[in-house]
This record gives C-alpha cells, sequence and structure tokens, in this order.
C-alpha cells in the first residue's frame, strides 16, 4: 500500500507541472551530453532552459498549494476552480487537486461547461 502511494505522488508530481517537468527532464540530459563534449555554448542555453523550466514548476506548485489550502478550508468553490480554466498546464494542476481531494467530477463539469474560455480544449487530461 505503501508503494502504491508513492508511486501515486510521483505521478501527481509529474501531472501538477507537465510542460515544466517535461522540458527539465529534457534539459538535464541534453545538458550531460553537452557537457561531456564541451560545448559551453549550447551548455549555456540549456542550462537557462532548466531555470526557466524550474520557474514554471515553481509557479505550477505554488498554485496547487494555494488551491489545496482553499480547498481544505473552504471547500470545492467554483470560483476558485474558474480562474484556473483558461490556461493548460493551470488546468491539470487544478485537476490533480480536484482528483486528490475528491471534487473530478464537479471539476471536469465546470470545464465542460466553460470550454469557450479554455486554451486548448482538446488537449487531453494527464
Amino acid at each position: 500500500m505503501l508503494e502504491r502511494v508513492r508511486i501515486k505522488g510521483v505521478i501527481d508530481f509529474y501531472r501538477a507541472a507537465p510542460v515544466g517537468e517535461t522540458f527539465f527532464l529534457l534539459s538535464a540530459g541534453a545538458l550531460a551530453a553537452s557537457l561531456q563534449y564541451r560545448n559551453l555554448i549550447s551548455a549555456t542555453v540549456i542550462l537557462a532552459g532548466c531555470a526557466y523550466s524550474l520557474y514554471v514548476i515553481r509557479k505550477q506548485f505554488k498554485l496547487k498549494r494555494r488551491l489545496e489550502e482553499s480547498v481544505i478550508e473552504h471547500g470545492y468553490d467554483e470560483r476558485v476552480f474558474y480562474k484556473t480554466l483558461s490556461n493548460w498546464c493551470d488546468r491539470q494542476t487544478a485537476r490533480v487537486v480536484a482528483e486528490n481531494r475528491g471534487f473530478l467530477d464537479r471539476f471536469d463539469s465546470l470545464c465542460e461547461s466553460n470550454r469557450a474560455i479554455m486554451d486548448l480544449p482538446y488537449l487531453p487530461h494527464l
């Protein structure tokens, strides 16, 4: 059971900031390869990409923490989750929080009723 909880935590960690996490993982691999071949220009560019992706990851986890605190304190409030609908990454973060707190069906219905304001509304969830 504990192993299952750990795996779910790792999966939720990735799902909360999928774009930043993917970019960071790819950049880290490219950085290792460029340092091996002593190409400092590409290493600098890749480091800048890593820094940006860490910024994006931090932003998504701050959003996740705020949403979790709001749900714990006030319960599910559509006004709070509505603010996350326009951006795909923010929707993924909100979806993780809603799923973990038992409000996934309400969040999905909120998404369905507000597709007009969404960027990339048909991009699948992780």
